[in-house]
């Protein structure tokens, strides 16, 4: 997914996002991980062009809870953690900041993107569809 990947320049990169949990039993909380990466260039095993491709890890990001959805909305990173929405965005070192979260009344099981605008839907097993937008706004104190 294309991923805005300075704060400064507010240069795209294509780069893979991939979420994870770990649980390990019943009475300890799941944890996850944001983890981004690049696809790079490697000189390929003779006969095999295929393996000229190879991840690198571009940045990692643990969280308090585990990674349910993931999606790409406009250069930024969506994640649904459980009941939690939470917009990303990626900074310099690879890190992730928080820019937005919602708190959802279901268990977010998908997460999509509408075209390339900042329109999302969440959706549960359960409960239905949750329909949303993201916007971004200068808050600036004028004396």
């Amino acid at each position: 997914m294309p991923l805005e990947v300075s704060e400064i320049t507010h240069q795209h990169r294509l780069l893979v996002a991939l979420g994870t949990i770990s649980q390990r039993a019943e009475n300890y909380a799941a944890k996850g991980c944001i983890y981004t990466l690049e696809i790079i260039d490697v000189v390929p095993e003779p006969g095999q062009p295929e393996t000229g491709k190879k991840f690198r890890v571009f940045g990692r990001e643990e969280t308090k809870s585990g990674i349910t959805a993931l999606m790409g909305i406009a250069g930024l990173v969506g994640t649904a953690q459980g009941q939690k929405l939470m917009i990303r965005g990626l900074r310099e070192d690879g890190s992730c900041l928080p820019i937005a979260f919602l708190d959802a009344q279901c268990y977010i099981t998908s997460l999509k993107t509408l075209a390339s605008s900042k329109l999302w839907i969440a959706a549960d097993a359960w409960k239905g569809l949750w329909f949303g937008g993201f916007g971004v706004s200068n808050s600036a104190n004028h004396s």
